[in-house]
């Protein structure tokens, strides 16, 4: 705990017992540590390089949050924005946020997309297909078990 002593008014780190008792016996006083204020969430509509790893590589419109240290973006379809996955007691936007994203930030980013098709994932990416055939050999693999 942080103490400062009421004689000279030099401040001191001390163990809380110790503090407690020099404050108890009138010596000194508890400076209160300030509380540092909880970041703001920033969000912005960014041009971004996305890289799959494989074939991938291209310049995307996307949305991007900033929240103190912490980056995320957001490359989907404008009406997915803020969807939520809702069940009794809780639920949780789907937008990788963990909130909604603003109203005008979303009007901005669905005007982006729409203008410009060539700023989107491709159509396999946003809506991938499941049937490919080594998840078709699996389910056969599965059934004959």
């Amino acid at each position: 705990m942080r103490v400062r002593y009421l004689n000279n008014n030099r401040e001191d780190h001390v163990e809380r017992n110790l503090g407690q008792s020099l404050i108890r016996a009138g010596i000194a006083v508890e400076v209160p540590t300030p509380k540092t204020p909880a970041p703001v969430r920033q969000f912005s509509i960014v041009i971004e390089n996305y890289n799959d790893g494989r074939t991938l590589d291209k310049k995307v419109v996307a949305i991007r949050m900033d929240y103190g240290k912490t980056v995320a973006h957001y490359f989907g379809k404008p009406e997915l924005i803020n969807a939520r996955k809702e069940w009794p007691g809780g639920g949780r936007y789907l937008n990788g946020f963990g909130c909604a994203v603003p109203d005008e930030i979303v009007r901005e980013y669905a005007k982006v997309w729409k203008k410009n098709e060539d700023l989107r994932l491709p159509k396999e990416v946003l809506d991938p297909d499941n049937s490919c055939a080594e998840n078709e050999k699996m389910a056969a693999a599965m059934k004959g078990k």
